[in-house]
């Protein structure tokens, strides 16, 4: 319905906003306050398109990252995790942007000491 819509369209908007202010604090070093923005653009994400279209799982990767740099191993490898599997089933496993969160879920692995794989 037209209320349907316009209620996801202003879910993308705002998400992206968040989003946006979220990746130039994070450029800027300021992890911390990237944090929340990232999460509100997760969750605008998530109720304007679905868990594993990319715009979500992108800004889910870099929420990993954000969490990473925070050193906050662990919430950022359920996140890498999770954005893999999303990412294999969007673009299929092989792909650029698969491999690319794979990378990164090896790495905070081995910050944890877990197994790679």
């Amino acid at each position: 319905t037209a209320e349907q819509f316009e209620e996801a369209d202003a879910s993308r908007q705002a998400a992206d906003a968040a989003y946006n202010l979220a990746i130039c604090c994070a450029d800027l070093g300021r992890n911390a306050e990237a944090e929340p923005l990232f999460v509100e653009g997760v969750k605008g994400y998530l109720n304007a398109y679905s868990q594993n279209d990319a715009y979500t799982l992108d800004a889910c990767y870099n929420l990993a990252i954000c969490l990473e740099a925070q050193q906050r191993w662990q919430d950022a490898a359920m996140l890498y995790e999770a954005t893999a599997a999303g990412r294999r089933q969007f673009f299929g496993a092989g792909h650029v942007e698969v491999t690319e969160v794979e990378k990164a879920l090896s790495a905070a692995r081995a910050k944890l000491c877990l197994p790679a794989g």
